[in-house]
């Protein structure tokens, strides 16, 4: 498992190796996959639709901000307040948000 983490934090990784743990049942190596600021779109893609929390909002927060804004709007009406948040934030929405809208 240690290796697998390794692999995914590194920036200089090939992405065929992030593309190969991306499904992978360890949710720290999903989560750093998701932070890795070199993940491709379509991994972050992938990842926003995990089944843990911590992996979408890294995946959405990723510094290299590569999700199209169509999934980024899609994300801004999800049931989970801070994925909403974190969606408006790609976004560039600076707007208070509240639990109503």
């Amino acid at each position: 498992m240690q290796i697998r983490r390794a692999v995914a934090t590194n920036v200089n990784m090939p992405v065929f190796c992030l593309e190969s743990l991306v499904l992978n049942k360890d949710t720290l190596i999903r989560l750093a996959i998701a932070k890795n600021p070199n993940a491709p779109a379509n991994i972050l893609a992938k990842l926003i639709n995990d089944k843990d929390d911590d992996v979408r909002l890294a995946a959405i927060s990723n510094s290299n901000n590569l999700l199209s804004r169509k999934v980024l709007k899609k994300l801004t009406k999800h049931k989970n307040i801070k994925i909403v948040i974190a969606a408006r934030k790609a976004l560039g929405i600076d707007k208070k948000i509240s639990i109503a809208d």
